[in-house]
């Protein structure tokens, strides 16, 4: 609410998003013993069933991001336009302008995100899989696994990744600098 309630500050927004952070890593170094514990429970049925799930999601990723036909600037644009929308309940003609500006200096990430999927769901397999380690091994293993994803990736990945999260804050600060109080009230 505080926030929300006044003027764009970039500080403030990066408080906040590193506090979002930290809760989200705390909650996650709370459950994710008990997933993991879980995990190694699954019997070979229940690890298939599991990866199915997963490919399924990384299926739909491919197709929505690199199916024949796509045109990925639509869809960011669309998909950004979206969530404008629903944060703010609506959007101007010119916080669209803005949004379709910044678009334009965005660094396609989509066909290696979707190799580092399909990586991760290779090396969770392997860990669910191995019978080779020791609990011990694979719980450290898959804490790795799902603490830092951003390991396996490639350098300039990382930069890319790295620069499209700039241009988003970015975006937020120049659509938020052209809130309206209703939009405002609806945030």
């Amino acid at each position: 609410q505080t926030f929300s309630a006044g003027p764009f500050s970039r500080q403030e927004f990066d408080r906040l998003s590193t506090e979002t952070q930290r809760h989200f890593s705390q909650l996650s170094a709370h459950v994710l013993p008990d997933f993991k514990e879980l995990m190694f429970t699954l019997d070979a049925r229940q690890r298939k069933a599991l990866y199915a799930v997963i490919e399924k999601s990384n299926k739909e990723y491919e197709k929505k991001y690199l199916g024949p036909g796509v045109k990925l600037d639509k869809v960011r644009l669309e998909e950004t336009q979206e969530a404008v929308d629903f944060w703010l309940g609506s959007i101007s003609k010119e916080q669209d302008k803005r949004i379709q500006r910044l678009l334009s200096d965005y660094k396609s990430t989509e066909p290696e995100s979707m190799i580092n999927r399909r990586n991760w769901l290779t090396q969770f397999r392997r860990i669910l899989e191995s019978d080779a380690s020791s609990a011990q091994i694979k719980s450290r293993q898959m804490d790795a696994l799902f603490f830092s994803p951003q390991d396996h990736w490639s350098q300039d990945y990382k930069n890319r990744f790295d620069a499209n999260a700039e241009l988003s804050v970015v975006m937020v600060e120049q659509v938020l600098s052209l809130v309206s109080s209703k939009q405002r009230e609806h945030l």
